[in-house]
């Protein structure tokens, strides 16, 4: 289980019991230390980091929530009580209104939709960059998942009047879609979804596919292929202002070309987790993949249609100056980098390309962000 409530005395205890190198930097997450957030791609960010900095810089990776995780994490890496951490905006809806907007917008891959909001957030949104001020942190990049799917225990879902009823787990804008399909929305983490469907306090998760498996959730009887879009409301690396602050510029630079690769990172290992663990979970727990029904899928594209006018609404109602400006933006970048995916290949890539599209994604927006 995730610690739900931590404050950031507590952490800060926990935190100076550890023994802790003198340019080591402490880095939250709420998965567990051995996901591959953890394992593959936030070791891979600091392992550039150490070697491109000459050890001058080191990462430590406390995963399971174990010092903070879900919505705890925004406050412990804003007093400073973590240098770092991975930090899903659509948990703290209030205090991020503005990552939240970008984070939500609706997009149907992730090799796009990944550097389209980081390029969104760090070139062309003067309200993120505000919000990370405001909130004393640095958003290095953003990540993407593949399109969410519904997960479910006993019930099949096939059309739509199969949803209708259910008690679905589905944060940020996959709860009005939840509404709008009939169901009821819940809004619990990421750490709760496996308790919560044990339990029957839900029917199902709007969430990737791979984490019947990812969860161990042998119980979970059904994945309803539906694409609901992707999930990028995930500021991968962030890190505390004052922390980034004391960084040099060498430094800085540094972060910044490790976080061009760790875009690449997330949205390979992502993308072949999902297609992999899915199939896992198929052959070892039975699970079944139901095609949705055009009843389903159309309803889904109705909504993600017509939901732009009621998200520029919240987002103005929570604070958000401008929020057609982001929506623009966003758009427009997602047009730009359906083109460069489009230019690098269809389907499955071969490292080679993997290569360039981290290279794209450092030339298109890192090599261009200051903080």
């Amino acid at each position: 289980m995730l610690l739900k409530k931590l404050t950031a005395t507590a952490i800060a205890v926990v935190v100076l019991a550890m023994p802790v190198a003198a340019k080591e930097l402490i880095y939250t997450s709420h998965t567990p230390d051995t996901y591959p957030d953890n394992a593959y791609t936030a070791a891979r960010f600091f392992d550039r980091v150490k070697e491109m900095t000459g050890g001058e810089h080191e990462g430590r990776i406390v995963g399971g929530g174990a010092l903070a995780g879900g919505a705890a994490a925004l406050q412990a890496i804003k007093t400073g009580a973590v240098d770092a951490g991975i930090l899903v905006y659509n948990y703290t809806p209030s205090d991020l209104p503005v990552l939240g907007l970008l984070g939500d917008l609706y997009s149907t891959d992730a090799k796009v939709a990944g550097p389209a909001t980081s390029e969104t957030m760090l070139l062309d949104c003067p309200e993120c960059l505000e919000e990370m001020k405001k909130q004393n942190m640095v958003v290095l990049f953003n990540t993407s998942s593949p399109p969410y799917n519904i997960l479910c225990t006993d019930d099949r879902i096939e059309n739509l009047d199969d949803v209708k009823g259910l008690k679905i787990r589905a944060v940020g804008s996959y709860g009005p879609l939840a509404a709008h399909l009939g169901a009821t929305p819940v809004n619990i983490t990421y750490g709760e979804i496996f308790e919560a469907m044990q339990r029957g306090q839900i029917d199902c998760a709007m969430n990737d596919s791979s984490q019947v498996k990812a969860l161990q959730m042998d119980f979970a009887k059904y994945i309803t292929n539906v694409p609901l879009g992707t999930f990028q409301s995930i500021g991968f690396v962030v890190v505390n202002r004052n922390i980034w602050d004391g960084f040099t510029d060498e430094q800085k630079q540094v972060w910044l070309k490790s976080a061009a690769q760790g875009v690449a990172d997330f949205e390979y290992e992502f993308i072949n987790r999902v297609r992999d663990m899915t199939q896992q979970a198929v052959d070892e727990y039975g699970t079944e993949i139901v095609e949705p029904a055009a009843d389903l899928s159309q309803a889904v594209l109705d909504y993600r249609a017509s939901e732009l006018p009621s998200m520029a609404e919240t987002a103005k109602n929570r604070g958000v100056n401008d929020p057609e400006a982001i929506i623009k933006a966003f758009q427009e970048n997602t047009a730009k980098w359906e083109k460069i995916v489009a230019e690098i290949g269809e389907g499955d890539w071969t490292q080679e390309q993997w290569d360039q599209y981290a290279a794209r994604i450092y030339d298109e927006i890192f090599s261009k962000a200051n903080f």
